[in-house]
């Protein structure tokens, strides 16, 4: 019995990661079709897809702005101008979400992370973990 409950749970699993997998390559192949004039970094696709569907209609209406240029967008604050680390700038949407991106060497816009005041610790973390 024991072996027939983990096995229907690990197959729950799998079937719920290649649920995330499609909506994860669904949601990047969205925004490369849409916004061909930025870079999205894996973790600011995962972070989007955590968003609620009011946060990802806003986050979404950011990253529009991003692509139409860049220059207009609001910043809040420059985050990690240490040397060897990447400098982010953050810049908020919704009151509580956070969308952290820089500008590539190439000159597009590239989103490094999107979460919100709740997440902003890990999404900190993540960004020192960042080289440029």
């Amino acid at each position: 019995d024991l072996k027939q409950e983990i096995s229907r749970l690990e197959q729950k699993q799998k079937k719920q990661k290649n649920k995330q997998n499609k909506e994860y390559n669904q949601i990047l192949k969205r925004f490369n079709t849409l916004y061909k004039k930025v870079d999205f970094h894996e973790r600011a696709v995962e972070g989007f897809l955590e968003l609620t569907q009011d946060l990802q209609l806003k986050a979404e209406e950011m990253i529009h702005y991003l692509d139409q240029d860049y220059n207009q967008v609001r910043v809040k604050k420059k985050v990690f101008s240490k040397k060897g680390v990447a400098t982010a700038l953050q810049s908020e949407f919704a009151y509580h979400g956070r969308i952290y991106w820089k500008v590539g060497s190439d000159g597009r816009p590239q989103v490094l992370n999107i979460g919100t005041k709740n997440t902003q610790r890990k999404d900190l973390t993540y960004l020192e973990s960042l080289q440029d």
